[in-house]
């Protein structure tokens, strides 16, 4: 009863860094500009070390065209709902 009301007290009491919070916020949108060409060189350089002769470079750069932005979105996704799932639980007694 008491107990378990003083340490969610203790939660609302104590505040989370807000210069920490800020220096998330910036890497996050640093991660979600960066990533996605990181992905896409990284996925361009493993294509080209398949092996594939010069006509089959093509067709196998087409056929890989999209999975870079398929990750750089989904990871940018995941780690952009971690951090909204952060901000809620930071301050649970708000709503």
């Amino acid at each position: 009863g008491v107990l378990g009301f003083r340490q969610a007290a203790k939660i609302e009491d104590i505040p989370f860094p807000w210069p920490y919070a800020q220096v998330i916020a910036f890497l996050l949108c640093v991660f979600a500009s960066v990533f996605p060409l990181i992905s896409a060189r990284h996925v361009a350089r493993w294509s080209l070390a398949d092996g594939a002769d010069a006509d089959g470079m093509t067709q196998l750069l087409q056929s890989w065209a999209f999975l870079p932005a398929a990750v750089a979105f989904f990871s940018v996704l995941a780690h952009t709902g971690m951090w909204n799932t952060a901000r809620i639980l930071e301050d649970p007694f708000v709503h």
